[in-house]
């Protein structure tokens, strides 16, 4: 292929991948604003790459909430197979994938009454 064939290949931004896998859940687009707890302005802005993109932490509950691999979604490749036979463990750690500012709402003040 050419260098000129290559240039009319549009390229699979990240942008696309979140628009793509919000699609493939069938979820609306509102209910992931709700559940980042961000506005539905700013998920449309990060589907059409404009603006600053999300951070991870906000790109890990999108593929969380859609059933789509991580790394599909922010790098556009297929995650590494992971598992005890491949000495690797698999876990998935709360603070790696809900914001502070999601954490820090939802728990109680230190030394308040339960």
């Amino acid at each position: 292929m050419s260098t000129a064939d290559q240039s009319l290949i549009p390229a699979v931004t990240l942008g696309w991948r979140i628009r793509m896998a919000i699609e493939f859940a069938d979820v609306k687009v509102q209910d992931i604003a709700d559940e980042l707890d961000v506005s539905r302005n700013t998920v449309g802005r990060w589907m059409h790459d404009t603006g600053k993109p999300p951070r991870d932490g906000f790109v890990k509950l999108i593929a969380l909430r859609t059933g789509v691999p991580y790394e599909w979604i922010r790098y556009g490749v297929e995650a590494p197979e992971t598992g005890p036979e491949q000495g690797f463990p698999q876990r998935t750690c709360f603070a790696d994938v809900v914001p502070f500012r999601a954490r820090r709402s939802s728990q109680p003040a230190l030394g308040a009454a339960a």
